[in-house]
């Protein structure tokens, strides 16, 4: 009887540390599910984290001021391009460079699309009467001056364009495209122009060579010349001359 009694509480304490275990055992696997919760839900606000903080950095990254100019670098694919807008005034001149104060800002002029980095065009030769300084004469038109077949390259017509484009839209000017070559431009019903038969009017004289540069040739004549494909790098540049000296009349906000 007695050995029944003992057997009996052996089973019920077998019983009980049965429990006791499914209980510890059951205790361990919250803890393990908590902190795969806790882990998942981090996890989680991290990949948020990173998924709104990447563009943010990568916009912030994007931005710079060069010349006193706001900046931002944007991609399509493999193509950069750099962005900036230009505010202008009531009496905002290219030309004569003339602005009014800052508080008279009237707007932005929103420039054509750089290919080129501003801050690292830096391997062009400019010559210039007055250092910073490009001028155009008043009366009458500018004439962009080409070469009879230098827009070989695919970017030469998107350049001349935006120069072109941000001669009249900014400056106030009226460009026209011309040739200095007789003939060539007789034939293709286009303005024969050269600095020397056209005296009164501002000449941008485009031309290959062997080197880049921005060469000042007289009081209306202007000769950018190309190096293999750089046309789209040098009529960057020759805004970007005209920008500098224009925004100097500009306090940075």
């Amino acid at each position: 009887m007695a050995k029944k009694k003992e057997a009996k509480k052996d089973l019920e304490n077998k019983k009980e540390i049965e429990k006791q275990e499914e209980i510890q055992k059951g205790i361990m696997q919250k803890r393990i599910q908590n902190k795969q919760i806790r882990w998942a839900v981090f996890m989680m606000a991290a990949l948020l984290i990173i998924i709104v903080a990447i563009p943010l950095i990568i916009k912030m990254n994007n931005k710079f001021t060069y010349i006193n100019l706001k900046w931002e670098k944007t991609k399509l694919g493999d193509l950069k391009f750099f962005s900036t807008k230009i505010p202008v005034t009531t009496t905002t001149n290219a030309a004569t460079g003339s602005v009014t104060q800052n508080n008279y800002v009237t707007g932005y002029y929103t420039m054509p699309y750089f290919r080129s980095d501003p801050r690292k065009i830096n391997d062009i030769n400019v010559s210039l009467y007055e250092p910073g300084k490009i001028k155009f004469k008043q009366a009458g038109k500018v004439y962009i001056t080409l070469e009879p077949g230098n827009n070989e390259c695919e970017e030469d017509i998107v350049a001349l364009a935006n120069l072109a484009g941000f001669l009249s839209g900014f400056g106030g000017l009226t460009a026209k495209s011309a040739f200095n070559d007789k003939e060539y431009a007789t034939a293709s019903k286009f303005p024969y122009v050269t600095c020397n038969n056209t005296p009164d009017n501002t000449v941008i004289v485009v031309q290959s060579g062997n080197q880049s540069s921005i060469m000042q040739k007289a009081e209306n004549c202007y000769e950018m010349t190309f190096k293999d494909c750089d046309l789209m790098k040098v009529s960057e540049k020759f805004i970007l001359i005209m920008l500098e000296e224009y925004m100097k009349k500009f306090k940075l906000k």
